[in-house]
């Protein structure tokens, strides 16, 4: 075998060999990629996320009409999750699990979260209130009460 072929060999054998590694290090990264998970926070909101380095990605959010998002730092600001939002907190608890984010929001009450909101690229951190029934309308005075001419 001449000098030029057993060259070439041992060039295309370490290909060969790094190919391989790093179709092994595709294989083993693949498999270790969060799987969502569906969360029902409340009866009201349901999230599916997934736990990466840093906290959980929204993927999904199906909030219903009595589900309200108010911004901490100025509570006139409403808003909601989006998918591409990253969970960082829920009630001061850093995530690194979907059972941190289960355990946050057991139990009634607000919840609070940090969010980071991936289109301003800035952190925040919000109120989650969820009401029993239909949001009230700011017109409506409510029911009136009864005079005693009514029968």
């Amino acid at each position: 075998m001449s000098r030029v072929t057993s060259k070439w060999i041992g060039m295309v054998l370490r290909f060969a060999a790094a190919v391989a590694l790093l179709v092994a290090l595709a294989a083993s990264s693949s498999a270790q990629q969060a799987v969502p998970a569906t969360i029902q926070v409340r009866p009201a909101l349901k999230i599916t996320v997934a736990i990466q380095p840093g906290g959980a990605r929204v993927y999904t959010v199906a909030a219903g009409p009595t589900t309200r998002m108010v911004r901490v730092d100025n509570p006139n600001i409403l808003g909601m999750m989006e998918p591409g939002d990253v969970i960082t907190q829920v009630q001061g608890n850093p995530i690194q699990s979907i059972a941190d984010i289960r355990n946050g929001v057991a139990g009634g009450g607000e919840i609070r979260l940090r969010v980071w909101d991936w289109r301003l690229q800035r952190e925040f951190d919000w109120l989650v209130k969820v009401t029993d029934g239909p949001p009230k309308d700011p017109a409506d005075p409510g029911p009136r009460p009864a005079s005693r001419d009514e029968p």
